[in-house]
């Protein structure tokens, strides 16, 4: 019997998937960015790196470009990975024109879902992201949700915190400038606001006003300025601050500041010597006096851009800020009538006495009260 064989040759067979590179890998071909919060995907598989030198904070990696025109001034962006591996760097870029003046405006890196938010765009003008990784390219989702929130109390000039008295008060760490205001063009600063905070108060009682400024980080300088914005408000024209600043100090001396009569005696000063520089001395060291009725508003800015923030007290000048309800009181021999005298007169508030048997009166200083029988009355004002 015979038997075929049949021969089957094997050739060796390979099989190869190759990608595109991206469209959106350079800013010329940057995706357009929703800003309302639709997410969209995108993949940075064949990605290159088109930046010309490390940019961001995680190095030299493979990243895609993406574009959007500001609807308003904060955006919410949150990238969610999905075969990308590593960290997630997410990079935005301010430009002159159509990928042309491009400048780094800030970036985060992180671990997926990453959710950051940025701050102080300018509706309408043009902006780019980029996206890249610490690890392994991939694919990815991202969202963009533009708002204008409302202004944050103390960030500019007209939305200030208010402060109420004379109490001591703590500022955290914060950032920022809020709108750009020209600070140098009137006063005694040698620049802009650099990393600022604004305070109004009224003053409740006429007097000579201190205080003393102490940044958490003794080694940062900060700068201050007090103007009287009871009448024409801050600006003289635009966001040009008003002429005639009541108080102002642009020392270059690191730690502590303020107006005080001897700032030897103040924890963390440093007048003069290693550190400073400038023609100012890091303390005002007359006294001030402030008009009951009138309202001030104040800067304290950080030169050192550090982000610290620091505590204000009050420790020396007889002013009082905000309301006032001290008063003097004098009984007659007749052991029946009563004066009594708002201890510091001011226009900008409204009174109301309380006698203790029924009685009131809406005057800053009400006429002598006469009390028709012998007890014992509660004065309150």
């Amino acid at each position: 019997m015979k038997h075929k064989y049949a021969l089957v040759i094997l050739a060796p067979f390979m099989s190869f998937t190759t990608f595109a590179q991206p469209a959106n890998n350079t800013c010329s071909g940057a995706t357009t960015l929703p800003t309302n919060g639709t997410c969209i995907g995108g993949t940075t598989v064949a990605a290159t790196d088109t930046w010309v030198g490390t940019v961001g904070c995680a190095g030299n990696n493979d990243e895609v470009w993406y574009t959007f025109i500001a609807t308003g001034t904060q955006g919410n962006v949150v990238i969610t990975s999905g075969t990308l591996g590593g960290n997630i760097e997410l990079t935005v870029v301010e430009a002159t024109g159509p990928c042309t003046g491009l400048a780094l405006r800030g970036w985060n890196c992180g671990p997926s879902v990453m959710n950051t938010t940025f701050s102080g765009f300018q509706v309408g003008v043009r902006y780019y992201f980029t996206i890249s990784s610490t690890g392994a390219n991939g694919t990815f989702t991202i969202c963009n949700t533009m708002s204008t929130p409302p202004p944050v109390p103390g960030q500019d000039c007209t939305t200030p915190a208010v402060l109420c008295n004379n109490n001591s008060f703590s500022q955290g760490n914060f950032t920022g400038v809020g709108t750009a205001e020209t600070i140098s063009t009137n006063t005694c600063f040698g620049s802009q606001e650099r990393q600022s905070r604004w305070y109004t108060f009224t003053i409740g009682c006429t007097g000579t006003f201190g205080f003393v400024i102490q940044p958490s980080n003794s080694s940062n300088d900060i700068d201050w300025l007090i103007l009287n914005t009871t009448t024409g408000g801050c600006y003289s024209t635009g966001t040009v601050i008003k002429t005639g600043s009541v108080a102002c100090n642009w020392s270059g001396c690191p730690g502590a500041t303020g107006i005080h009569t001897t700032p030897s005696t103040v924890p963390n000063s440093r007048n003069s010597g290693a550190g400073c520089f400038g023609s100012y001395a890091a303390f005002t060291t007359t006294l001030p006096t402030f008009t009951a009725g009138n309202t001030y508003t104040m800067l304290i800015d950080n030169f050192s851009t550090s982000g610290n923030g620091f505590d204000v007290s009050f420790p020396q000048g007889t002013s009082v800020i905000g309301p006032s309800a001290t008063f003097t009181s004098s009984l007659a021999a007749d052991c029946f009538t009563l004066s009594v005298s708002k201890t510091c007169p001011t226009t900008n508030s409204t009174y109301l006495w309380n006698f203790g048997d029924g009685t009131t009166s809406t005057l800053q200083n009400p006429p002598a009260k006469v009390y028709g029988s012998t007890g014992n009355y509660t004065v309150s004002l």
